[in-house]
């Protein structure tokens, strides 16, 4: 499982994306990205 928060900037508008990725025990990997309503990364993580 890997869960990585980024920035985003977009028309004027920035924030924090956190994107998760993780492997079904099937073997499927699934991915989630989530905008979040923070302003900081640190905020974005928790």
């Amino acid at each position: 499982m890997s869960v990585k928060a980024r920035e985003y900037k977009q028309r004027g508008r920035s924030g924090w994306v956190v994107d998760i990725m993780f492997k079904c025990p099937d073997g499927e990997l699934n991915r989630e990205r989530v905008k979040t309503p923070v302003g900081s990364k640190s905020g974005a993580k928790a």
